[in-house]
């Protein structure tokens, strides 16, 4: 049975590495996406937020986090082990199937931070409002995020289906050509 302090080691250590993969606090701070949502925020609570935003948010979140959730599964459970040795780039700490799944992990938890901080904001906590709206809004704008990366990897797969093809296609007539040193695209970092 593993013992109480393992445990705890253990989620440490996995925060630990997935905070240093997405780049910490610079690479929050300068996220077009964390960018947007403070300034969401700000009009937001300019204009004053309706007390039913908290209603719609604790709607809005958890079919978010369903997404996130599902997406992530579809990447790591439907992708074939040929093209998962593509995007893992041969294990590479900047691979785009790592990028991927740091990129799916800020997004959950960005979404259960949302979440938390808006169930407070509901108890009425002192200036839960004002960190439950900016979690809020960057939670949607991680959904951005993800969607290209997704797109991204579409990217990667189409180019690799020619490579698949033409390697089926010379199997098929050992007379079609084919370049087995065909590499995907270069991926792009998403904010």
């Amino acid at each position: 049975m593993i013992s109480l302090r393992k445990s705890w080691q253990n989620v440490a250590n996995n925060w630990a590495y997935y905070w240093k993969q997405y780049g910490g606090i610079k690479a929050l701070f300068a996220s077009p996406y964390f960018g947007i949502a403070i300034i969401l925020s700000m009009v937001s609570i300019y204009w004053g937020p309706d007390k039913n935003w908290v209603d719609s948010s604790l709607a809005i979140i958890p079919s978010l986090l369903g997404f996130s959730i599902g997406g992530f599964a579809i990447l790591l459970v439907f992708s074939s082990d040929r093209f998962l040795a593509i995007i893992s780039e041969e294990g590479s700490e900047n691979s785009l199937f790592l990028k991927a799944s740091v990129t799916f992990v800020h997004f959950i938890v960005v979404q259960v931070f949302a979440l938390v901080t808006i169930m407070l904001a509901y108890a009425g906590v002192p200036f839960m409002h004002t960190v439950a709206i900016i979690g809020l809004y960057y939670s949607v704008m991680t959904a951005l995020a993800a969607c290209f990366v997704l797109f991204d990897i579409a990217q990667v797969y189409n180019s690799a289906s020619g490579v698949f093809n033409c390697e089926n296609s010379q199997e098929a007539n050992p007379r079609v050509e084919s370049d087995s040193n065909a590499q995907p695209p270069k991926h792009r970092r998403v904010g």
